[in-house]
């Protein structure tokens, strides 16, 4: 094998090695994106689940308290 081919031969490892490297890279990239989507609508869905608990609370609690108040008033007059 000559000189030529040999730095031929060796440019075509190199490009591919750097081909296979900026793949694995965007790879990388794209699991991190879809983990991070995968987390954000994790994260939006258990917000929203816990708006929903705190708010469904917070409307039993209100009942409550205006039963309570009822009776207590009922009791004052």
């Amino acid at each position: 094998m000559s000189k030529q081919h040999e730095k031929d031969d060796a440019s075509r490892h190199l490009a591919s090695a750097k081909s296979d490297v900026v793949s694995a890279r965007n790879l990388c990239l794209t699991r991190f994106r879809i983990q991070k989507a995968y987390a954000d609508l994790f994260l939006a869905s258990a917000t929203g689940f816990m708006k929903t608990s705190v708010q469904c609370r917070q409307a039993v609690h209100s009942d409550a308290m205006c039963v309570e108040h009822k009776e207590r008033r009922g009791r004052l007059h």
